[in-house]
């Protein structure tokens, strides 16, 4: 499919293409959603996810999306061509640090004339954050002896 997708790409949006290709192989195997909304509270870095209907991005109180790249009928296949918009947040007044996201849409659609498929990737987002065990043990007065012990608490 690679030598399909137009030449005169940026590295930047061939690199997403390719995101979209390696998930878009596994297409089946996905689950996928009837909608996604995507806000200030789940924009996590390295989020995929196939939509069947248009993925809604809420703005922030003080930043809103951007869209600074728009690349259309790309073919990636005999029957299908997707179009993909890159989007970043931006500050809606000057001088206000807001979070620096980026967020690439997708829109497939089928020659056959089925229902387009929409697909979304947060390059950068929140880092999703890891917690160890031992962080939680200010829970210990709430849990049991033994699971305490088993926690080592």
């Amino acid at each position: 499919a690679d030598s399909l997708i137009s030449m005169s790409l940026s590295k930047e949006g061939a690199r997403a293409i390719k995101v979209f290709l390696q998930e878009w192989e596994q297409y089946e195997m996905h689950s996928i959603c009837s909608t996604i909304r995507l806000d200030n509270s789940n924009i996590k870095t390295g989020f995929t996810a196939f939509s069947r209907s248009r993925i809604a991005l809420e703005k922030g109180d003080n930043w809103r999306w951007n869209r600074s790249v728009c690349l259309r009928d790309q073919v990636i296949s005999e029957d299908v061509r997707i179009s993909v918009h890159k989007m970043n947040s931006r500050s809606k007044t000057k001088g206000i640090t807001v979070p620096s996201f980026k967020v690439w849409l997708f829109t497939a659609l089928f020659e056959t004339g089925d229902s387009p498929i929409y697909f979304v990737w947060c390059e950068r987002g929140y880092e999703p954050t890891e917690i160890s065990v031992e962080e939680l043990a200010f829970l210990r007065p709430f849990v049991s002896d033994s699971i305490a012990r088993e926690l080592n608490w």
